[in-house]
């Protein structure tokens, strides 16, 4: 029989502890996932530099004029503003997350009759609330500051939605401004008490398995068990230190080297080992600095210490 134990840790006094402590299973105000893009407008303009660098310049004319034949262009949705998609913890056991999807709108009458080129009903429910009314489920959908937030129907969310929701242009805003594209990971939109339940919860479960199995060789199991502390490790850093990570993908169409790029940001705590890590590893060249060439299309450096 095997029974897992876990335990609740005592919180540190700091400074996210002068706000009072949240139940253990409440999601945090704010999306601990986004997604998002800065705009269709400027992800055409990319897009037709990247498909005809290519070789492929019809690329995108092919694309949009799909999207007039079907969608009638998606003339319902604002090509300037930014859109994606949120992602909100509920809870951790079991897992309960909400996906809400935020697209800025021309205008309501022109978003509804996008929304309704399908086998749907957008019902206007008062308020700036809609529900699409489909033929196997309902979506519930909400109007604010010109964008319209869709609840999707996955992992059974709240029908009531009630959730308050933040200004996209202003939860985006660092996002848009360093990508294309993006997505980020917001550690600190989860309760700290809820971080510390996930990682007991996490850090046991992975240490069951740490056992050496049966009929399992030594230096098999040694290599085994160096891989998963490290996981380990990796997830208490993320949990413990780490304050957002995000990862996107800029396109840049101007200067001496055109191109594509991804960049990954990590924002660090003060005071913490990753940070100085983070800090001692900038002062080391990497080693591979003589093998990178200007002319090859992809090249992958990497420093540590």
């Amino acid at each position: 029989m095997l029974t897992a134990a876990m335990s609740v840790p005592a919180v540190a006094q700091d400074d996210e502890d002068a706000n009072p402590i949240q139940p253990i299973f409440a999601g945090g105000k704010k999306p601990f996932v986004v997604v998002t893009a800065s705009s269709a407008n400027q992800l055409k303009e990319k897009a037709s530099f990247m498909f005809e660098a290519a070789g492929y310049p019809d690329a995108v004319d092919m694309v949009l004029n799909q999207l007039d034949n079907t969608v009638n262009g998606l003339s319902g949705l604002n090509w300037d503003r930014p859109i994606g998609m949120m992602i909100f913890l509920d809870a951790i056991v079991p897992p309960s997350l909400e996906f809400v999807v935020f697209a800025p709108m021309s205008s309501k009458e022109q978003f509804q009759s996008m929304m309704e080129l399908g086998p749907v009903i957008m019902r206007e429910d008062g308020d700036g609330r809609f529900t699409l009314v489909g033929p196997n489920r309902d979506i519930s959908i909400r109007t604010e500051n010109g964008y319209a937030f869709i609840q999707l129907p996955i992992m059974e969310p709240d029908t009531a939605f009630e959730r308050e929701l933040p200004a996209p242009a202003t939860l985006t805003a660092q996002l848009t401004t360093q990508f294309d594209v993006g997505v980020t990971l917001d550690v600190e939109a989860v309760p700290k008490v809820t971080r510390d339940l996930l990682l007991n919860f996490l850090t046991a479960t992975m240490s069951t398995q740490i056992q050496q199995r049966d009929g399992e060789s030594d230096g098999t199991y040694q290599m085994r068990k160096s891989w998963m502390q490290a996981d380990i490790d990796a997830i208490k850093l993320m949990l413990n230190e780490m304050q957002r990570v995000s990862l996107g993908v800029r396109m840049d169409n101007e200067g001496e080297t055109p191109g594509a790029h991804i960049d990954m940001v990590m924002q660090v705590r003060e005071g913490t080992k990753l940070l100085e890590a983070m800090m001692a590893s900038s002062t080391k060249a990497s080693y591979f600095t003589p093998l990178l060439s200007e002319e090859s299309p992809v090249s992958l450096s990497y420093s540590g210490v």
